[in-house]
């Protein structure tokens, strides 16, 4: 199951980010999700990165945020895991229906 996975996601991953259609936002970013969780699974952090980028773009999380400097960290590019970080701090945190927004002094 593993490798039938490896050998026809790769593939597909050009395909699954343009055809996945704006209507459904949240559906959208989920999908985006399962696909960099996967690759991630799977060992292929360089895979996940353009899914977690896309929805740091679009509809930001901590989780995402976290994944996506894991990621970085895995590739060994401490530049972009500086500025995930910054982007990381800088998600709102819901505590009982308000925002609460870290300011960290630059």
């Amino acid at each position: 199951m593993m490798s039938l996975f490896t050998t026809i996601i790769p593939p597909l991953t050009p395909y699954l980010f343009f055809k996945i259609p704006n209507t459904g936002k949240d559906m959208r970013f989920k999908i985006f999700r399962n696909i960099g969780n996967a690759f991630v699974r799977l060992g292929q952090f360089q895979d996940a990165i353009p899914s977690y980028e896309t929805i740091m773009q679009g509809s930001p999380d901590l989780q995402t945020g976290f994944n996506l400097i894991l990621c970085y960290y895995a590739i060994g590019d401490s530049e972009k895991m500086k500025r995930g970080f910054s982007k990381l701090l800088s998600i709102p945190i819901q505590v009982r229906g308000s925002a609460l927004v870290l300011d960290f002094p630059s």
